[in-house]
Protein backbone atom coordinates (compact mmCIF):
# COMPACT_ATOMS: atom_id res chain seq x y z
CA UNK A 1 0.00 0.00 0.00
CA UNK A 2 1.25 3.44 -0.33
CA UNK A 3 -0.37 7.28 0.19
CA UNK A 4 -0.27 9.51 -2.53
CA UNK A 5 -0.95 13.40 -2.82
CA UNK A 6 -1.61 15.13 -5.65
CA UNK A 7 -1.20 19.37 -5.24
CA UNK A 8 -1.06 22.34 -7.45
CA UNK A 9 -0.59 25.87 -6.69
CA UNK A 10 -4.03 26.06 -4.95
CA UNK A 11 -2.97 23.30 -2.42
CA UNK A 12 -4.36 19.97 -2.43
CA UNK A 13 -6.24 18.37 -5.25
CA UNK A 14 -6.12 14.70 -4.38
CA UNK A 15 -5.16 12.19 -1.61
CA UNK A 16 -5.65 8.74 -1.24
CA UNK A 17 -3.84 5.38 -0.56
CA UNK A 18 -3.89 2.64 -3.25
CA UNK A 19 -3.25 -0.89 -2.63
CA UNK A 20 -2.59 -3.73 -4.50
CA UNK A 21 -4.91 -6.43 -3.92
CA UNK A 22 -3.87 -8.84 -7.08
CA UNK A 23 -2.27 -8.79 -10.72
CA UNK A 24 -2.21 -10.95 -13.73
CA UNK A 25 0.87 -11.97 -15.55
CA UNK A 26 1.13 -11.57 -19.09
CA UNK A 27 3.28 -13.65 -21.56
CA UNK A 28 3.71 -14.08 -25.57
CA UNK A 29 2.26 -17.67 -26.39
CA UNK A 30 4.70 -17.54 -29.51
CA UNK A 31 7.95 -15.77 -30.36
CA UNK A 32 6.30 -13.58 -32.77
CA UNK A 33 3.61 -11.91 -30.68
CA UNK A 34 0.84 -13.25 -32.70
CA UNK A 35 -0.97 -15.07 -29.41
CA UNK A 36 -0.96 -13.58 -26.19
CA UNK A 37 -2.09 -14.76 -22.99
CA UNK A 38 -3.52 -12.92 -19.42
CA UNK A 39 -3.25 -14.87 -16.93
CA UNK A 40 -6.97 -14.91 -15.16
CA UNK A 41 -6.84 -17.95 -12.56
CA UNK A 42 -3.62 -20.39 -11.86
CA UNK A 43 -4.69 -23.32 -10.59
CA UNK A 44 -2.07 -25.47 -8.74
CA UNK A 45 -2.02 -28.25 -10.91
CA UNK A 46 1.49 -27.98 -13.13
CA UNK A 47 0.96 -31.14 -15.67
CA UNK A 48 0.20 -29.46 -19.28
CA UNK A 49 -1.25 -31.08 -22.22
CA UNK A 50 1.16 -32.34 -24.55
CA UNK A 51 0.73 -33.49 -28.80
CA UNK A 52 -2.02 -35.96 -28.83
CA UNK A 53 -3.86 -34.82 -25.36
CA UNK A 54 -7.57 -34.64 -25.56
CA UNK A 55 -8.93 -31.03 -23.73
CA UNK A 56 -12.14 -29.65 -22.85
CA UNK A 57 -12.26 -25.97 -22.68
CA UNK A 58 -15.14 -23.80 -21.57
CA UNK A 59 -14.63 -20.94 -23.80
CA UNK A 60 -16.18 -17.51 -25.47
CA UNK A 61 -14.76 -16.12 -28.04
CA UNK A 62 -15.35 -12.26 -29.38
CA UNK A 63 -14.14 -10.72 -32.06
CA UNK A 64 -11.53 -7.56 -32.31
CA UNK A 65 -12.87 -5.88 -35.50
CA UNK A 66 -10.46 -2.88 -34.85
CA UNK A 67 -7.27 -5.29 -33.92
CA UNK A 68 -5.78 -6.16 -30.45
CA UNK A 69 -6.04 -2.93 -29.06
CA UNK A 70 -9.58 -1.95 -29.86
CA UNK A 71 -12.68 -2.56 -28.55
CA UNK A 72 -14.23 -6.14 -28.67
CA UNK A 73 -17.35 -6.66 -30.85
CA UNK A 74 -20.53 -6.14 -28.80
CA UNK A 75 -21.47 -9.88 -28.47
CA UNK A 76 -19.36 -13.03 -28.74
CA UNK A 77 -19.17 -15.09 -31.90
CA UNK A 78 -18.74 -18.47 -30.04
CA UNK A 79 -19.88 -19.86 -26.48
CA UNK A 80 -19.17 -23.29 -25.49
CA UNK A 81 -19.27 -24.78 -22.02
CA UNK A 82 -17.45 -28.21 -23.15
CA UNK A 83 -15.21 -27.35 -26.34
CA UNK A 84 -13.36 -30.32 -26.95
CA UNK A 85 -10.23 -31.33 -29.27
CA UNK A 86 -7.14 -33.21 -29.67
CA UNK A 87 -4.20 -30.98 -29.01
CA UNK A 88 -1.80 -30.47 -32.00
CA UNK A 89 -4.83 -31.94 -34.08
CA UNK A 90 -6.98 -29.61 -33.40
CA UNK A 91 -6.98 -27.90 -37.22
CA UNK A 92 -8.48 -30.93 -38.74
CA UNK A 93 -11.93 -29.85 -36.26
CA UNK A 94 -11.60 -26.01 -37.29
CA UNK A 95 -9.75 -25.31 -34.13
CA UNK A 96 -7.80 -22.41 -34.74
CA UNK A 97 -4.04 -22.59 -34.21
CA UNK A 98 -3.62 -20.10 -31.85
CA UNK A 99 -6.16 -21.90 -29.85
CA UNK A 100 -4.43 -24.83 -29.62
CA UNK A 101 -0.68 -23.39 -29.26
CA UNK A 102 -2.84 -21.40 -26.18
CA UNK A 103 -4.56 -24.34 -24.71
CA UNK A 104 -0.56 -26.04 -24.43
CA UNK A 105 0.27 -23.14 -21.99
CA UNK A 106 -2.04 -23.98 -19.31
CA UNK A 107 -2.91 -26.53 -16.66
CA UNK A 108 -5.91 -28.26 -15.73
CA UNK A 109 -8.03 -25.66 -13.60
CA UNK A 110 -6.46 -22.31 -15.48
CA UNK A 111 -8.40 -19.63 -16.90
CA UNK A 112 -6.76 -17.26 -19.57
CA UNK A 113 -7.86 -14.58 -21.77
CA UNK A 114 -5.94 -14.79 -24.94
CA UNK A 115 -5.51 -12.79 -27.63
CA UNK A 116 -4.92 -13.95 -30.97
CA UNK A 117 -3.53 -11.62 -34.29
CA UNK A 118 -3.31 -12.57 -37.98
CA UNK A 119 -5.03 -15.22 -39.98
CA UNK A 120 -2.80 -18.27 -39.21
CA UNK A 121 -3.89 -17.78 -35.55
CA UNK A 122 -6.95 -16.51 -35.88
CA UNK A 123 -8.29 -18.77 -38.17
CA UNK A 124 -10.36 -18.19 -40.73
CA UNK A 125 -13.70 -19.00 -39.95
CA UNK A 126 -14.61 -16.31 -37.77
CA UNK A 127 -17.52 -14.35 -39.07
CA UNK A 128 -16.30 -10.99 -41.09
CA UNK A 129 -12.73 -11.75 -40.64
CA UNK A 130 -11.49 -9.91 -38.14
CA UNK A 131 -7.85 -9.13 -37.50
CA UNK A 132 -7.86 -10.26 -34.14
CA UNK A 133 -10.07 -12.01 -31.53
CA UNK A 134 -10.38 -12.48 -28.24
CA UNK A 135 -10.89 -16.31 -25.91
CA UNK A 136 -12.03 -16.22 -22.76
CA UNK A 137 -10.98 -19.95 -22.37
CA UNK A 138 -11.03 -22.11 -19.07
CA UNK A 139 -9.56 -25.77 -19.61
CA UNK A 140 -11.40 -27.93 -17.27
CA UNK A 141 -10.62 -31.57 -18.21
CA UNK A 142 -7.18 -32.67 -19.45
CA UNK A 143 -6.38 -36.49 -20.50
CA UNK A 144 -2.57 -36.25 -21.10
CA UNK A 145 -1.49 -38.40 -24.00
CA UNK A 146 1.67 -40.45 -23.47
CA UNK A 147 4.82 -38.69 -23.35
CA UNK A 148 8.08 -40.44 -25.59
CA UNK A 149 10.01 -41.30 -21.94
CA UNK A 150 6.47 -43.47 -20.74
CA UNK A 151 6.22 -45.35 -23.68
CA UNK A 152 8.19 -48.56 -25.22
CA UNK A 153 10.14 -48.79 -28.25
CA UNK A 154 7.28 -50.23 -30.22
CA UNK A 155 4.62 -47.78 -28.93
CA UNK A 156 7.62 -44.77 -30.11
CA UNK A 157 7.77 -46.41 -33.76
CA UNK A 158 3.85 -46.66 -33.55
CA UNK A 159 3.09 -42.72 -32.77
CA UNK A 160 5.88 -41.95 -35.12
CA UNK A 161 4.39 -43.88 -37.92
CA UNK A 162 1.04 -42.37 -37.03
CA UNK A 163 2.35 -38.84 -37.22
CA UNK A 164 4.31 -39.39 -40.35
CA UNK A 165 1.26 -40.71 -42.37
CA UNK A 166 -0.23 -37.61 -41.08
CA UNK A 167 2.26 -35.06 -42.15
CA UNK A 168 1.59 -37.21 -45.35
CA UNK A 169 -2.16 -36.10 -45.33
CA UNK A 170 -0.72 -32.76 -44.89
CA UNK A 171 1.68 -32.53 -47.31
CA UNK A 172 -0.90 -34.17 -49.97
CA UNK A 173 -3.45 -31.23 -48.73
CA UNK A 174 -0.65 -28.34 -49.54
CA UNK A 175 -0.68 -27.54 -45.46
CA UNK A 176 3.27 -27.50 -45.97
CA UNK A 177 3.72 -26.40 -42.14
CA UNK A 178 1.01 -28.42 -40.81
CA UNK A 179 3.09 -30.91 -42.50
CA UNK A 180 6.38 -30.11 -41.23
CA UNK A 181 5.07 -30.02 -37.53
CA UNK A 182 3.73 -33.41 -37.84
CA UNK A 183 7.20 -34.80 -39.51
CA UNK A 184 8.85 -32.83 -36.43
CA UNK A 185 6.70 -34.81 -33.76
CA UNK A 186 7.50 -38.13 -35.64
CA UNK A 187 11.28 -37.70 -35.77
CA UNK A 188 11.28 -36.83 -31.53
CA UNK A 189 9.62 -39.71 -30.93
CA UNK A 190 12.56 -41.96 -32.62
CA UNK A 191 15.11 -39.90 -32.63
CA UNK A 192 17.09 -41.73 -29.80
CA UNK A 193 17.02 -45.38 -30.21
CA UNK A 194 20.29 -46.19 -29.08
CA UNK A 195 17.93 -48.59 -26.86
CA UNK A 196 15.76 -50.12 -29.25
CA UNK A 197 15.69 -53.37 -29.81
CA UNK A 198 17.04 -54.83 -33.10
CA UNK A 199 13.19 -55.01 -34.72
CA UNK A 200 12.51 -51.44 -32.95
CA UNK A 201 15.47 -49.93 -34.25
CA UNK A 202 15.39 -50.83 -37.86
CA UNK A 203 11.83 -49.87 -37.88
CA UNK A 204 13.33 -46.55 -36.60
CA UNK A 205 16.00 -45.81 -38.56
CA UNK A 206 13.33 -46.85 -41.83
CA UNK A 207 11.12 -44.12 -40.23
CA UNK A 208 14.00 -41.81 -39.96
CA UNK A 209 15.22 -42.19 -43.27
CA UNK A 210 11.30 -41.40 -44.84
CA UNK A 211 10.48 -38.74 -42.39
CA UNK A 212 13.51 -36.56 -43.39
CA UNK A 213 13.06 -37.01 -46.86
CA UNK A 214 9.78 -35.54 -46.42
CA UNK A 215 10.55 -33.07 -44.49
CA UNK A 216 13.59 -31.49 -47.30
CA UNK A 217 10.59 -31.82 -49.29
CA UNK A 218 8.04 -29.98 -47.51
CA UNK A 219 10.78 -27.42 -46.05
CA UNK A 220 11.62 -26.48 -49.66
CA UNK A 221 7.37 -25.89 -50.65
CA UNK A 222 7.91 -22.84 -48.23
CA UNK A 223 11.62 -22.26 -49.34
CA UNK A 224 13.42 -22.75 -45.92
CA UNK A 225 16.17 -23.44 -47.80
CA UNK A 226 18.13 -24.35 -45.03
CA UNK A 227 16.13 -26.62 -43.33
CA UNK A 228 15.58 -28.62 -46.34
CA UNK A 229 19.44 -29.09 -46.87
CA UNK A 230 19.61 -30.17 -42.88
CA UNK A 231 16.92 -32.80 -43.54
CA UNK A 232 18.44 -33.98 -46.83
CA UNK A 233 22.09 -33.96 -44.99
CA UNK A 234 20.30 -36.00 -42.10
CA UNK A 235 19.58 -38.48 -44.70
CA UNK A 236 23.03 -38.31 -46.51
CA UNK A 237 24.82 -39.18 -43.14
CA UNK A 238 23.36 -42.38 -42.85
CA UNK A 239 22.99 -43.34 -47.15
CA UNK A 240 25.45 -41.44 -48.66
CA UNK A 241 23.78 -42.33 -52.51
CA UNK A 242 20.28 -41.17 -51.38
CA UNK A 243 18.78 -39.83 -55.01
CA UNK A 244 16.12 -38.05 -53.37
CA UNK A 245 18.24 -36.55 -50.68
CA UNK A 246 20.78 -35.71 -53.30
CA UNK A 247 18.48 -33.94 -55.46
CA UNK A 248 16.94 -32.59 -52.58
CA UNK A 249 20.07 -31.26 -51.03
CA UNK A 250 20.83 -29.35 -54.32
CA UNK A 251 17.39 -27.76 -54.47
CA UNK A 252 17.64 -26.66 -51.32
CA UNK A 253 21.66 -24.97 -52.44
CA UNK A 254 19.56 -23.44 -55.71
CA UNK A 255 17.63 -21.30 -53.29
CA UNK A 256 20.44 -20.51 -51.50
CA UNK A 257 22.16 -19.70 -54.83
CA UNK A 258 25.08 -21.94 -53.93
CA UNK A 259 24.98 -22.76 -57.46
CA UNK A 260 28.91 -25.07 -57.53
CA UNK A 261 27.52 -26.95 -54.40
CA UNK A 262 24.36 -27.66 -56.04
CA UNK A 263 25.68 -28.84 -59.64
CA UNK A 264 28.29 -30.89 -57.51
Amino acid sequence: STTFCSESAAGPTLAGTLTLTSWASVEAVTPDGGVVKKMVVDSESWSKATPGSKVVLKLTATALPDGPDGPPAPAPYLTADAFEFTVDEGEDAGVPEGLDLAVRSLAEGDRALVTATGARYVGHDVPGNPPAVRWDVTLTSLTKAKEAWEMGDDEKVEAATAAKAGGNDKFKAGAWEAAIKKYKRALSLVEYDTGFGPGAKAAAGDLKKAVNLNLAAAHLKIGDWKAAGAAADAVLAKDGLNGKALYRRAQARLGTQDYVEAER
